[in-house]
């Protein structure tokens, strides 16, 4: 799990914080869904590569203001339109490897970074889309977890060409990136 918040430092001040992923997945899960009930109540949310938007009606049901999700693929985001309600919880395609517009409270996303060049993105969303005091939130499987490689290993179809594990390593490259980008503010 990734978390980054940004502070009262003044503006592109981030303070960051990356947890690695709990070994029991309940936990984990628990541990991001506590998270998320946190920070969301009254905020603009954005969440990156939403898919069918479960995640965003869950995120909407914990008090945001308002969620816009996002994701590359048009079936998904047409289920996901089932679920929109106009000016509370809204989808749409979108490539992440453009800019995003909009300026949210918190910025999240569930199994995402790994389909994605996700130091760049990282990096232009703290920038470009977090909110002073706002808060970058991601879950993340790594594919250091034996079931995540047999999962992978046993449907190669299901994966997308630019799709690639997430590692401990990963992490060690996101906190250095945001490190040299916010020395001052990185925890």
């Amino acid at each position: 799990m990734v978390s980054a918040r940004t502070t009262a430092d003044g503006p592109g001040r981030c303070v960051y914080s990356l947890a690695r992923a709990a070994r029991n997945t309940v936990r984990a899960d628990d541990t991001f869904d506590r998270l998320l009930r946190e920070a969301v109540p009254g905020k603009r949310v954005l969440e990156l590569g939403c898919g069918t938007g479960w995640l965003a009606s869950r995120v909407a049901q914990f008090g945001a203001a308002y969620v816009q999700g996002l994701d590359i693929s048009h079936t998904r985001i047409a289920q996901a339109g089932q679920h929109e309600i106009q000016g509370l919880q809204e989808f749409q395609v979108a490539d992440l490897a453009q800019p995003v517009e909009g300026v949210y409270d918190v910025v999240m996303g569930r199994a995402v970074l790994h389909h994605l060049d996700y130091r760049e993105v990282l990096l232009r969303l703290s920038r470009e889309n977090v909110r002073e005091q706002g808060l970058m939130l991601f879950y993340e499987p790594l594919g250091s977890n034996v079931l995540m490689r047999l999962d992978h290993a046993r449907s190669q179809d299901a994966h997308t060409p630019d799709e690639h594990p997430f590692e401990r390593s990963d992490l060690g490259l996101a906190a250095r990136d945001l490190r040299q980008l916010y020395p001052p503010a990185f925890q």
